[in-house]
């Protein structure tokens, strides 16, 4: 054997004993109930880009997600029928501390809070979730960063249906959503910057998109820089619906932005709101002062009622709104200003309640879960 070949041959050897590289998109998937007896238990033994694999079955929610335990997946195997069943008595279904976590394709009905909920986490996911009967929030994000919510479908939430709030930037897009009977559909108190929800369809909600300006949280505001557009909005006010939102007193009202700046309205049909289609206005604080709107744009939005041109441009003067609607739009746009009668605190009470703020809870369209896609991975 030449000098040469006594060289290689040690580094052929080392080359055929190394190990192999692992594949990027390796992970491990831990099967409820087959390798977890519970939601919390796979949760607990889950690591990093882990799968948790829900079967078919109802589940009793509590499941908590510690900031220890990031960057997973938990995931039904079938939206209609893995189910989370609060019995009126649990508070949440999911609640996640973690960053990076995502919740898809599954249900959750009748808890006394919120059905599925992130708090202070960077990167979050919520897709192909359905929430129905929850007296709180449907799908909620706070003091959050980095989301996103898509196909998913809240009815019946009795504060508000899709809530992203107290994050500034929130860097966060939410789109092809369906709300449907919650006081409020979307809801976001001093959010906005990089905020966008588009292309999701809000019907028979006591109002449907209401970002809003409130002191006494954990982020101050103003709420400012969202976007609005290409949401599809019929009938708000114009049915019972449940009613424990600090908020659920605005009722009938297609798209409020109360007390916001520099948000953009843009491209959404808003048709046959009792009250109002587009309304931006103030909003009253606890001590008495007031956070009043500015530079907020509103376009090319077609509303199915509204006010007579001279008296619409009047109040588009008084809140220093740009409006950039096209001329055939404009006697429609809706735009009116209602009264700031509403005052709210922060343990999250009505000081003075619209007339159907306390309706009964429920939904007769809650059950039409299967109108969305389930995961393609299921």
């Amino acid at each position: 054997m030449t000098r040469a070949a006594r060289w290689l041959l040690p580094g052929l050897v080392l080359v055929l004993l190394a190990p192999r590289p692992v594949a990027a998109d390796a992970r491990r998937i831990i099967r409820v109930p087959q390798d977890a007896a519970t939601v919390q238990a796979a949760v607990t033994a889950s690591a990093p880009g882990d799968l948790i694999l829900l079967d078919r079955g109802t589940y009793p929610g509590g499941v908590e997600v510690p900031k220890d335990k990031g960057h997973i997946t938990i995931r039904g195997v079938d939206r209609a029928a893995v189910v989370f069943d609060g019995r009126g008595v649990t508070v949440d279904a999911i609640e996640v501390l973690a960053d990076g976590v995502a919740l898809e394709n599954m249900t959750a009905h009748d808890f006394s809070g919120n059905g599925f909920y992130w708090e202070r986490v960077d990167g979050f996911t919520g897709r192909y979730l359905t929430v129905w009967n929850v007296r709180t929030y449907g799908i909620y994000a706070i003091e959050s960063r980095h989301g996103l919510f898509e196909d998913s479908l809240v009815s019946g939430a009795a504060d508000a249906g899709f809530y992203i709030g107290e994050c500034q930037p929130c860097d966060t897009t939410m789109r092809r959503l369906i709300g449907r009977y919650s006081a409020i559909g979307y809801s976001g108190t001093n959010a906005g910057g990089g905020l966008e929800l588009r292309d999701s369809t809000w019907e028979r909600d006591g109002t449907a998109i209401m970002p809003n300006s409130y002191e006494g949280q954990e982020a101050p505001p103003p709420q400012r820089s969202m976007v609005i557009a290409g949401n599809i909005i019929r009938d708000s006010g114009r049915v019972p619906v449940p009613g424990e939102s600090p908020l659920a007193g605005f009722v009938g009202v297609g798209i409020a932005i109360a007390g916001g700046y520099e948000d953009t309205v843009e491209g959404n049909r808003i048709e046959g709101s009792a009250n109002y289609g587009i309304a931006i206005f103030p909003t009253l604080q606890p001590g008495g002062s007031r956070w009043a709107p500015r530079e907020n744009v509103v376009r090319n939005n077609v509303v199915s009622r509204g006010l007579p041109g001279p008296r619409r441009r009047q109040l588009l003067r008084r809140q220093r709104v740009r409006d950039e609607s096209p001329a055939r739009h404009r006697d429609r746009a809706g735009l009116r200003s209602p009264a700031a009668r509403h005052r709210h605190d922060r343990r999250g009470w009505l000081r003075r309640r619209g007339p159907r703020g306390s309706a009964r809870r429920g939904s007769r369209s809650a059950r039409r879960s299967t109108e969305l896609p389930r995961h393609a991975d299921a």
